[in-house]
């Protein structure tokens, strides 16, 4: 039980370390500003840009209005080369620990609801 835990924490903190060093890379392509260059496509669809807030409902479809609740919604509901993007929140449990990422994916936080 110990080590479960312990790994899960290995990972939580792998996962927040991937998003960090994905926010720098972004940052630092170039000093583009990302937000023309990124073509939104829906939920699912490759390059896709896909939104999880812990504190939303379980109903959402991922967009930036409707959010998913976990982090395995979006890694089930992004598609290939998609951006996850964590807003504000504190992501544990099942949903969110211990994900096994099947596809390429960039994940990344938001700093005040700001990707």
């Amino acid at each position: 039980m110990v080590f479960l835990i312990f790994n899960n924490k290995i990972i939580l903190a792998f996962l927040i370390f991937l998003a960090l060093v994905s926010s720098m890379a972004i940052v630092s392509a170039g000093g583009n500003n990302l937000t023309g260059d990124v073509v939104l496509a829906d939920v699912g669809h490759d390059n896709s840009i896909v939104y999880v807030d812990s504190n939303a409902g379980s109903s959402g479809n991922g967009s930036e209005n409707s959010p998913f609740s976990s982090i395995s919604e979006a890694i089930s509901g992004a598609g290939n080369n998609s951006r996850i993007i964590l807003k504000d929140g504190v992501y544990k449990g099942v949903s969110n620990t211990g994900l096994n990422v099947d596809k390429n994916l960039i994940i990344e936080s938001a700093s005040n609801g700001v990707p």
